[in-house]
């Protein structure tokens, strides 16, 4: 499963709709929880899909977010670095 944020729904919208349609799972997240999944729709009519409780999930959110590295060294940083773009 795949998460974005609600910021990248909004602008990436057909981009995540493209990859909910072949197949991808697209959990969205609002302030670092995840709120919603895009799934393709045959799945979501014809399938049981089981989605954890975000309780459950965040251990392995948790654990995957451990093990990357980030793009930047501190927040103050990538602050800085999004003020730059906009």
């Amino acid at each position: 499963m795949r998460f974005a944020t609600a910021k990248e729904l909004r602008t990436r919208t057909r981009q995540l709709l493209e990859e909910a349609q072949s197949g991808e799972h697209v959990a969205v997240t609002f302030h670092g929880k995840p709120i919603a999944v895009l799934v393709p729709f045959e799945l979501a009519e014809g399938e049981d899909v089981h989605i954890r409780p975000f309780d459950e999930a965040w251990s392995g959110i948790k654990a995957a977010l451990a093990k990357s590295k980030p793009h930047y060294a501190t927040p103050e940083k990538a602050l800085k670095a999004s003020r730059k773009r906009g």
